[in-house]
């Protein structure tokens, strides 16, 4: 866990700044530029999201050496250690949408959906010690608990209309990114 949020540092500042920013256009959703915000930094936290797995995938290896895992337990960290981080950067990936709802000031719908991811998560890593997973559990508490914690900020998103319609066909806007680095590089 302290890797993955070692690994944020790719962030550059964008989260705070991308909630800044649409806060600036948010009461205008149909100028157009409202839209150009959530799927530029959309695809710019996909972006780092595919950099934390890939360098996750890459220095797995190394840190298991740096950290002195037994020889025996090499290959269970390896392995574990890539498949957490590929979902830790999936999971960056889509916060678009709580970081969304934070913008409009509906922290409320958040916590509710991490109450609900909580205990997601708590019924998946049970299940999973259950099942005799062992380490494995927790990325399966890990998993439920994200996964649910993102289909709510999606689907809360969506049902009170800050997703805008279309956002897939809106284009990358290379001045709405400057706008939120440039916020976003003193943060």
């Amino acid at each position: 866990v302290q890797i993955g949020f070692f690994l944020q540092l790719t962030d550059l500042g964008m989260t705070g700044a991308f909630a800044r920013i649409l806060i600036e256009y948010k009461d205008s959703p149909d100028r157009g530029e409202y839209a150009a915000v959530i799927k530029t930094m959309w695809v710019v936290f996909g972006l780092q999201g595919l950099l934390v797995a890939l360098v996750g995938w890459g220095v797995s290896p190394l840190l298991g050496e740096l950290f002195r895992v037994e020889p025996a337990q090499q290959a269970l960290f390896v392995n574990f250690m890539r498949a957490y981080l590929v979902a830790y950067g999936a999971v960056m990936s889509l916060k678009i949408f709580d970081l969304t709802l934070a913008a409009h000031q509906r922290n409320d719908l958040v916590n509710v959906g991490g109450m609900l991811g909580f205990g997601a998560g708590f019924l998946g890593l049970w299940m999973g010690f259950r099942a005799g997973w062992g380490l494995w559990a927790m990325l399966a508490g890990y998993g439920m608990m994200s996964l649910l914690m993102v289909s709510n900020a999606f689907w809360q998103a969506r049902r009170i209309h800050l997703v805008p319609p279309g956002l897939l066909s809106v284009r990358f806007s290379r001045a709405r990114f400057l706008e939120v680095f440039d916020y976003g590089k003193d943060r």
